[in-house]
């Protein structure tokens, strides 16, 4: 399980956090949308998982582009 730290899997960005940062941004996005106010609080290690992870510079910017689309989308363009 998640021990802490920026990543997934060790000190170092890896294909697990490639994975999980699109999941985990679609979870923490829509969900609520669908009455699932705070998608995260049952899975403490996850939540704490999810704030480390935004702080990674390529994740970082991944997400700002994703919430860009998702801002557009939810705009009809």
């Amino acid at each position: 399980g998640y021990r802490g730290g920026g990543h997934a899997v060790g000190d170092m960005l890896t294909l697990a956090d490639c994975a999980m940062v699109p999941a985990l941004f679609v979870a923490v996005s829509i969900l609520p949308a669908f009455g699932v106010a705070a998608p995260l609080a049952a899975t403490p290690k996850l939540a704490d998982y999810w704030q480390a992870i935004q702080k990674d510079e390529s994740c970082s910017r991944v997400l700002s582009e994703m919430t860009e689309g998702l801002k557009a989308r939810l705009a009809g363009a």
